[in-house]
């Protein structure tokens, strides 16, 4: 049976539609553990063949070197692929191109299942079985070693005929002088994540001639030997994340090195001698070594760089090692670029001497002073990222018109800076930040808000790529997108405003003089899921038109104090609002389907669906009057919390129907409330007491400190999940609605789920409240609780 099922996956996999992946790796589990020397056999040989049809060199190279690492380790796809660069079994072209190589010699490997992939598809991992078959490869043909050691083998053991050894993530600790193994075939040594090995003695490398790529990243050594200065064919010195190395000799000689990382070395105060040397490079990672700005000229000798990242991050702050922008413009096979410019001059130079013709793959460029918004900075995204701070107007009509026009990330942090023309221009912007930008009134010029702009082919594309907005402190803006540019947001997802002092609109501002523009237009925001506006005291309002925004999940609006009405009724189609978080609007008087002096209609007998409504938080707010104009059909809402709302007096009105899956209710400090649940209004016919209001899934009742309250629910209320009720200082209440369900006998039964009620005064409800049924009181006395004795 198993040889059928192994046989049939690799010669045809005759079981169409099964799942052959399981199935062949259980057999082979199996398999392992049997001692029948003739079957294990015939299972390497069902394997062999497998890799045999590869018909593959490169990737016959690449499947073997996946036995480099630990039993059962998961192998990053682009560490691998980088040693697969480094060893030359991908072939020397452009780092894109090499990694698009690696990344499907990978996926040929997966889907003939000599390697699985992770559920994120960032690595792979080969299974034991397949990993001794692999092995017994390589030492026929390139001996290997590959061990879990605590301490190194004898010197013995080391043949002169391996040519690579793997012992990653071992507990070395040192490497004596009594260790100098003689491997002249040697091309690859990786002592990676040895995380306790702090010594190697300078004997160790002095036989290994042949080395080509030298992995010690993660390890605790203080020096590396002088003897690593002698490996002339080394292409790959990897020293990530040394936190201890203090030293690093002469590179001088290493003419043929293409990989140099020193990131993370934070140890490390002196730069290497001997960089202007490594003609061949084309990759150097690394931080300043205790220097802020890189040594001139050397950049100048690396003409082949195809990756640069100088950077030096500290405990997630951000260093920058500066750098001079006409020689960072002069590496012209460049594609994969961090660095930062002191200035914004020496970013003009680097425009001026960039190859024009080329675009970069990948970059995070710096300009200016960025101080304390270092701890925010993430230089290790894949995308195309300009951060600027604290650049000043200085009339450098250059620094606008030279921008590189496929940004996707900007970040402006205190400039003074024109920088809309910059925005203007830059049309795959996906990312927006700005933050303490004080002069700055507008993201783009201020014509583009006048009263019927003529149409312009400037505005085509701009924001088009747009996915998220954010904007902290930024003291003169008014607004942020004119309304002509609205059509064009299809892509934006999140707007996240904070503490803009003169902020007066969000989305399509116009102004009292404008003809056009005026509520009756229709637009829409089809992406747009979260909106966020903290501490703008005078936002009057988010959008004078129509809105469709029916993405939209999440609204959260704090210290708004000139706002009246958070959504108008004018914006429909809510169908994905999950959450309403309002807090600190002193004139906010209405939430959801607010009335406008310019609407003609939104009356109650309007009915609006918020299907997907869970979540409503309502914190002082003084002249809130009611939640919602129409009647509500929100059949998800969870829970609705009130506090300090003082000109409230019914805080659900008997039109809110369907609220089947209320979990919660907390009404707090409302001075005015006079009504709970299923309140009614002058403006409804119904809502008498012979009217049952259900709440099935209610578990949480409280309320707190409501003067004026008469009644939670004018109905018969029912509701057999709840599990506390809290009712403090509520003393006008006389009345209990809630109805438990009566045994045979008559009598009422609390829920099973009722775990206490909480009251106070005491003398209150001794004495005041009654139930509808005579004898409920009584029933539920034990488990009710007085605050104050």
């Amino acid at each position: 049976m198993c040889w059928f099922a192994i046989g049939n996956y690799y010669n045809g996999r005759k079981h169409e539609g099964s799942d052959e992946l399981h199935e062949w790796r259980n057999t082979l589990n199996k398999l392992k553990q049997s001692k029948c020397r003739e079957m294990e056999d015939e299972v390497f040989r069902l394997l062999r063949f497998s890799y045999d049809q590869l018909n593959d060199l490169a990737l016959e190279k690449c499947f073997l070197y996946c036995a480099l690492y630990p039993e059962d380790h998961w192998i990053e796809r682009e560490e691998l692929i980088g040693y697969l660069i480094d060893e030359g079994i991908i072939e020397e072209m452009s780092r894109q191109a090499a990694f698009d190589e690696g990344h499907t010699m990978l996926d040929k490997l997966e889907k003939v299942s000599l390697l699985e992939r992770s559920c994120y598809s960032t690595s792979v991992k080969m299974h034991d079985l397949i990993r001794d078959m692999a092995h017994q490869i390589l030492q026929t043909n390139s001996p290997v070693m590959v061990g879990g050691y605590d301490e190194l083998s004898d010197v013995d053991t080391w043949k002169e005929n391996l040519v690579r050894v793997s012992l990653r993530g071992c507990y070395l600790k040192e490497i004596p002088s009594s260790h100098s193994p003689r491997c002249p075939n040697l091309s690859t040594l990786l002592l990676c994540d040895n995380h306790y090995l702090q010594f190697i003695a300078d004997s160790f490398f002095t036989q290994l001639h042949g080395l080509k790529v030298l992995d010690l990243s993660c390890t605790e050594i203080k020096e590396l030997p002088d003897s690593v200065s002698e490996l002339v064919s080394l292409t790959a010195l990897l020293l990530k994340e040394c936190e201890s190395l203090r030293y690093v000799p002469s590179l001088e000689k290493l003419t043929a090195l293409k990989r140099l990382d020193l990131s993370g070395t934070r140890a490390l105060i002196k730069m290497p001698q001997g960089l202007q040397c490594l003609s061949n490079l084309r990759y150097l990672r690394m931080n300043g070594c205790g220097e802020n700005e890189f040594p001139s000229g050397i950049l100048l000798k690396l003409s082949h760089l195809q990756v640069l990242i100088l950077e030096d991050d500290i405990d997630d702050f951000y260093f920058p090692v500066t750098v001079k922008g006409e020689e960072v413009g002069c590496l012209r096979e460049l594609e994969n670029l961090v660095c930062h410019f002191i200035g914004q001059s020496d970013f003009v130079e680097y425009l001026n001497s960039r190859d024009k013709t080329r675009s970069l793959s990948t970059y995070s460029i710096f300009v200016g002073a960025l101080d304390d918004y270092c701890d925010e900075i993430d230089v290790y995204g894949g995308s195309k990222t300009v951060w600027l701070g604290n650049l000043c107007n200085n009339g450098d009509g250059d620094f606008q018109v030279m921008f590189p026009n496929d940004i996707q990330e900007l970040y402006i942090y205190k400039c003074s800076c024109d920088v809309s023309s910059l925005i203007e221009h830059s049309i795959k912007l996906e990312v927006i930040n700005i933050k303490d930008c004080n002069s700055m009134e507008s993201l783009v010029s201020s014509s583009w808000f006048c009263p019927s702009p003529t149409p312009s082919p400037s505005y085509n594309h701009v924001f088009s790529c747009l996915k998220e907005f954010n904007c902290f402190g930024c003291s003169s803006m008014k607004k942020l997108f004119p309304l002509v540019l609205l059509p064009n947001l299809v892509n934006l997802e999140s707007i996240l405003v904070f503490g803009c002092e003169k902020m007066e609109e969000i989305i399509g501002g116009t102004r009292s003089d404008e003809e056009s523009s005026s509520s009756s237009t229709e637009l829409k925001l089809p992406k747009l899921r979260f909106l966020e506006l903290i501490n703008l005291p005078e936002l009057k309002r988010i959008c004078s038109a129509k809105l469709i925004c029916d993405s939209l999940q999440e609204i959260e609006v704090r210290n708004c104090n000139s706002m009246e009405f958070l959504v108008p009724s004018s914006w429909i189609c809510l169908v994905n609002l999950e959450s309403i978080l309002v807090f600190g609007c002193e004139k906010m008087e209405e939430i959801i389907g607010g009335t406008r002096s310019d609407e003609e209609s939104s009356s109650s007998s309007t009915e609006l669906k918020l299907p997907k409504l869970r979540f409503l938080e309502l914190i002082n707010l003084p002249e809130l009057k009611r939640i919602c104009n129409a009647k509500l059909i929100c059949d998800s809402l969870r829970k609705i919390e009130v506090r300090n709302c003082n000109s409230m007096e019914i805080l659900v009105p008997s039109s809110w129907i369907c609220l089947v899956n209320l979990e919660s209710i907390t009404v707090e400090g409302c001075t005015k409330m006079e009504e709970i649940i299923g309140g009614t209004r002058s403006d409804e016919e119904n809502g008498s007491n012979n009217t049952e209001f259900k709440l099935p899934k209610l578990w949480c009742l409280e309320l707190k400190d409501l003067p004026e309250l008469k009644c939670i629910c004018s109905a018969k209320l029912i509701c057999d999940s709840l599990g506390y009720i809290w009712i403090i200082n509520c003393e006008k209440l006389k009345r209990m609605p809630i109805c438990f369900p009566l045994l045979e006998n008559g009598q009422p039964s609390p829920p099973p789920s009722l775990t206490y009620i909480y009251i106070e005064p005491k003398e209150w409800w001794e004495s005041v409240v009654e139930w509808d049924h005579p004898n409920a009181k009584n029933i539920i006395y034990p488990f009710v609780k007085f605050l104050v004795e």
